[in-house]
């Protein structure tokens, strides 16, 4: 027989918690009850509600500040939850960075040509200015944060989440990735092009300079025959803190 597993009291109301979080009846920024409050109101005891708020706190529900003005309070959703959770995915699975272009190919394209049909006149003019990069300028972490940028431009709060929390999962790979001036320009250059189809509404012209895009880069990969090297290296993981880890 199987033995179900009695969850714990802390998990018990944690779970209490996310609910009301979840349900709306606690939105971002609402100040919940003090500790002592808590465990009157909630007849658990201390530790529990202390493990509880806890448990709540490592799943990016509550924020705990400290000190005199201190407090509990529900805090906005945050993408570098996801985005840790992809990154110790794609290394545990050991993904190679062939897929991460399959996939690519397959969605980055269709953002593009969402982006030039919803995107706001104040978005295409910051995605104008960030493919505006000057020699200086022209780093990997840039290219990145271009793709970053796009994203919001869709207007779809579904693909802007996935693709933020990939392209942030990855980006701790992009500072390492072997490229040339040359080859950072021509990146930078097709950025333009992208930026460029957007500001335009241009959507199939957008999608078209996307593909191109992708199909070059990953092609500069594939003959530094690193197509099959993993994404997310474990070693890349060596001297990582609590404090120092952002997505």
């Amino acid at each position: 027989m199987t033995q179900t597993r009695v969850p714990k009291a802390a998990e018990i109301l944690a779970q209490q918690l996310r609910q009301e979080i979840l349900a709306g009846q606690l939105g971002p920024g609402t100040g919940l009850w003090s500790e002592v409050e808590l465990v009157a109101s909630s007849g658990f005891s201390r530790p529990t509600v202390r493990e509880a708020v806890r448990l709540l706190e490592a799943e990016g529900f509550l924020e705990i500040r400290r000190g005199r003005n201190g407090g509990i309070s529900v805090r906005e959703p945050d993408l570098q939850l996801v985005s840790r959770s992809f990154a110790a995915m794609l290394t545990i699975a050991g993904t190679p960075i062939r897929q991460l272009f399959e996939f690519r190919r397959l969605v980055e394209p269709a953002a593009a040509a969402s982006a030039a049909q919803r995107a706001t006149p104040e978005q295409r003019a910051a995605l104008v200015r960030a493919a505006s990069l000057g020699p200086a300028d022209e780093t990997a972490t840039g290219m990145v944060s271009f793709h970053e940028l796009l994203t919001e431009c869709t207007g779809n709060e579904l693909l802007r989440i996935a693709m933020l929390s990939i392209h942030r999962a990855v980006s701790r790979h992009a500072p390492k990735e072997s490229l040339t001036g040359d080859e950072l320009h021509a990146t930078n250059q097709a950025h333009s092009r992208i930026a460029k189809a957007i500001a335009d509404g241009d959507a199939e012209r957008a999608e078209a300079a996307m593909r191109r895009h992708l199909v070059a880069f990953e092609r500069i990969l594939k003959a530094q025959g690193r197509l099959d090297s993993p994404v997310i290296p474990p070693s890349s993981w060596a001297g990582v803190s609590a404090a120092t880890e952002h997505y």
